[in-house]
């Protein structure tokens, strides 16, 4: 029998941002990419709950914020934070 324990980063984290966590690394892998970058976030915020998606919005702000104005921008255009 198999028991399968989980990761330390997951262990400490709320089950509802292990996507979060995620979508951030994806983020930060194709951050060189405009296009990308775009396209990444919109398929975030299509899957992540509006808690997480309101904590990426102030995450990639804080991350890419002098990078990507314009695309944060008009991706998080209609957020209410």
């Amino acid at each position: 029998m198999l028991i399968f324990l989980p990761r330390k980063s997951q262990a400490v984290l709320p089950k509802i941002f292990i996507m979060l966590e995620h979508q951030k690394k994806v983020l930060l892998g194709v951050a060189n990419n405009p296009r990308r970058f775009r396209k990444e976030i919109v398929k975030s915020l299509v899957w992540l709950s509006d808690e997480e998606s309101e904590a990426l919005y102030y995450w990639v702000k804080k991350e890419f914020g002098s990078n990507y104005s314009q695309i944060l921008s008009e991706v998080f255009l209609g957020m209410s934070v």
